[in-house]
């Protein structure tokens, strides 16, 4: 019998599941939560867990996206704004304390890594995919045909706290003025009167956006970006930005480079199930 796999994405806002028992895929989700306790994310854990009708019955493969700073041997999480009750509690305990019974195996990840696993999965992937994952914060990774860029952190870099602000720009979770996850995360987003509103013509949310991404072109290069995340994925609606993407984009940015979308939301948690079902060693031991 296939080994259980189970991804965890646990976000700014609420946690989202998915589990495969070798053939079949099942997804879940918790409530809405905000700034959540320890408690707070145990039970949203447990309830997503349930809303997918979740019930061990073999060997276990977790793989787990959560945000914010690790510790230095990986074993824990030493800064997260947006998910304090993160903060201190190893991973393998806050594992076994939600799912009732410790995992055989798991490993970590970020969403954006996670998203864009997914995404990519049975894609025979050409040139630079930049990927952002937008949602309570702002992830980015990178393939080249299919291998993940690397440059600090081992992770691409960190452009939710590039700074796209101009005067009076606004303060992120993160403690940065002018922030890109300032103007464009679920909070700033909520703030604005929602996507629509936000991501009007000339509306700060899409110059912000925009200008985060003609700094990608400069950086990075890409062939394709592409945006994932619970606003990302909507943005498909809502395209002003990527006019201004274009006006007057430098000429590093190569010809022909496109703009495409994610479907949907439980991306990071299904990416990070098959994330644990390829690696052979825990990340967060």
């Amino acid at each position: 019998m296939a080994d259980e796999l189970i991804g965890i994405d646990i976000g700014g806002t609420g946690i989202k599941v998915a589990h495969n028992d070798g053939s079949t895929w099942r997804l879940g989700a918790s409530d809405r939560y905000l700034k959540p306790s320890r408690a707070t994310l145990t039970e949203a854990l447990r309830n997503a867990l349930a809303d997918m009708g979740f019930t061990r019955t073999n060997s276990l493969r977790v793989g787990l996206c959560v945000p914010g700073i690790a510790s230095h041997n990986g074993s824990m999480i030493e800064l997260a704004v947006n998910v304090p009750g993160l903060v201190g509690w190893p991973f393998r305990d806050l594992l076994t304390s939600a799912i009732g019974t410790e995992p055989d195996f798991f490993v970590r990840s970020t969403d954006a890594q996670a998203a864009m696993l997914d995404w990519s999965y049975g894609r025979k992937m050409r040139g630079r995919t930049l990927a952002l994952v937008i949602g309570t914060g702002v992830g980015l990774w990178v393939l080249d045909d299919g291998r993940p860029l690397r440059v600090t952190d081992n992770s691409p870099g960190h452009i939710g706290q590039i700074d796209v602000g101009e005067s009076h720009a606004p303060i992120g979770f993160d403690g940065g003025r002018g922030s890109l996850e300032a103007y464009v995360g679920a909070q700033a987003i909520k703030n604005s009167g929602g996507i629509s509103a936000a991501f009007a013509p000339k509306e700060p949310a899409t110059l912000a956006l925009a200008r985060a991404i003609r700094i990608c072109h400069a950086i990075y290069r890409p062939d394709t970006v592409l945006l994932l995340g619970g606003i990302g994925i909507r943005l498909a609606n809502h395209r002003a930005f990527e006019e201004e993407v274009r006006r007057d984009l430098t000429t590093l940015a190569k010809p022909g480079w496109k703009i495409i979308y994610g479907d949907d939301d439980h991306h990071a948690a299904r990416g990070a199930a098959r994330l644990a079902s390829a690696e052979t060693g825990a990340q967060a031991d």
